[in-house]
């Protein structure tokens, strides 16, 4: 290994993900790439590649949703790089969700990628990294988890459970020199935005998204929200009292 930080992504196929990858190895990260679909990944890592640059990536193929996938992954993850600088959780499906299409099997899918796949994620890596005493976790949320929105159904729940995680490990984390930064992206041009069929305000792309990101990381924010025009609105609905959010909710659906 080269005398780069080493940095672990978990949901870099497309998206944000893939160009947070992309961003991170510019700056001279060594990568290890993570992803149910290994095709993607390799074409990742070839593309990659051709940047010749002086730090490496590798491809280690993982479903988060799986306890075992994931439990293999990390072991050669730590087997190549021994410690890890930075690990990103970036896995996340989505569905555009009402109550009267809601299918559990969908929920289930969901919560065992967006939340469970975290749970595992910070069992592993989170205990790693406070044995290093050294380190940074990120998670890759939503603003779909500020509150209750119409349509974000099952996803909504997993991101909202994803923030308060991060708000719980916050505190044991940092006394133990080990940064977290919690990820809440508005609507980001994606596969899972293209799903929906309703105006989003402020849309920005994947790669404008990991501009973003990576500026966060350096500074060791905890919640790296944006784009600002979008979030600090939500924000504001957050804090209203229930009789003054409800009928805004009910004027979204």
């Amino acid at each position: 290994m080269h005398n780069n930080k080493n940095c672990w992504i978990i949901g870099c196929s497309s998206g944000i993900g893939k160009e947070l990858a992309i961003k991170l190895y510019n700056e001279g990260y060594n990568l290890c790439l993570s992803a149910r679909n290994q095709q993607e990944l390799l074409l990742l890592q070839q593309q990659l590649q051709l940047l010749k640059l002086n730090n490496t990536v590798e491809i280690i193929k993982c479903d988060v949703a799986d306890v075992v996938s994931f439990d293999l992954a990390f072991a050669k993850v730590i087997e190549n790089f021994h410690q890890l600088d930075l690990a990103i959780f970036a896995s996340g499906i989505y569905q555009p969700t009402s109550l009267s299409n809601f299918s559990r099997e969908e929920a289930k899918q969901i919560i065992d990628t967006n939340l469970l796949g975290a749970i595992y994620f910070f069992e592993a890596v989170g205990k790693q990294m406070l044995k290093q005493k050294h380190g940074h976790l990120a998670v890759v949320a939503s603003v779909a988890g500020y509150f209750g929105m119409p349509q974000a159904g099952a996803y909504g729940a997993s991101k909202a459970g994803l923030i308060n995680l991060c708000q719980g490990f916050y505190a044991e984390l940092l006394a133990n020199s080990v940064h977290l930064s919690l990820i809440n992206p508005g609507f980001v041009e994606s596969k899972l935005t293209a799903k929906n069929n309703f105006a989003m305000p402020h849309i920005i792309s994947a790669k404008m998204a990991a501009e973003h990101i990576f500026c966060g990381l350096q500074k060791k924010q905890f919640e790296i929200h944006f784009p600002k025009k979008f979030t600090l609105l939500l924000k504001f609905l957050n804090i209203l009292p229930y009789f003054l959010l409800l009928p805004i909710l009910k004027k979204l659906y």
